[in-house]
């Protein structure tokens, strides 16, 4: 691994080959100029798709049910019980929208299929009821609560942390479900991390940590960044 340090930034750059063939991530913003309305308390996890109109949201009522709502007639389309959930911690979405990521408090990280997600007719006057729903697959590799999540937009790969543990953060392989046992590694040093994002090309990783710096990790599989 070749490390890089750059002053006054903090930014540390650091190589890491992955042996086998991982998404493109983007980071994106948005603006929404729309109110929505929630019976719960505080929104704790909210994801969009990069090339979708569904907005989905979770909050720290303690229910563990995932709103998703429809930005062009500003409906709620779906309410979805997370599995196993005891409060929801964080959200996020595959640029395509087919996929999500529910982190919770007892570390646990459930992937979703929206395809999946039955569409509930919703009436002016008719409440979508919440409803069970059961995930892809369910990651159980952190045992703290679930701060960060970030999906490559090819939704190849699923990035994941905590930020109440040192050095928490996995990487998965989505289609076959698999953690990656090659990186990080134990002497990785990575901190406490608090946010992840992929680069547009997917050629790095950025994680947030809790002494403000960036961290920028490689992945060789992709030429571009």
């Amino acid at each position: 691994m070749r490390c890089v340090r750059s002053a006054p930034h903090q930014i540390v750059i650091a190589d890491i080959g992955i042996g086998i063939g991982i998404g493109i991530g983007i980071g994106i913003g948005l603006g929404i100029g729309i109110g929505i309305g929630i019976g719960i308390g505080i929104g704790i996890g909210i994801g969009i798709g990069r090339m979708c109109a569904i907005l989905r949201v979770c909050g720290a009522g303690g229910d563990g049910v995932v709103h998703a709502w429809d930005l062009r007639t500003r409906r709620c389309l779906d309410r979805q019980i997370d599995e196993g959930c005891l409060n929801s911690t964080a959200l996020t979405c595959s640029n395509s929208g087919s996929l999500f990521a529910t982190g919770s408090s007892s570390g646990v990280v459930n992937v979703y299929d929206r395809q999946q997600s039955s569409k509930a007719e919703v009436g002016a006057n008719r409440p979508v009821a919440a409803r069970p729903a059961s995930p892809l697959h369910t990651f159980m590799n952190l045992t703290t609560t679930i701060d960060s999540l970030a999906f490559s937009p090819d939704s190849q790969v699923l990035a994941m942390g905590s930020r109440m543990k040192k050095d928490s953060l996995r990487l998965v392989h989505v289609p076959s479900y698999t953690v990656f046992k090659n990186w990080p590694t134990s002497r990785t040093p990575l901190g406490y991390i608090h946010s992840l994002c992929f680069s547009p090309k997917g050629g790095f990783l950025a994680a947030g940590n809790a002494k403000g710096k960036v961290l920028l990790y490689r992945l060789h599989h992709y030429a571009e960044i």
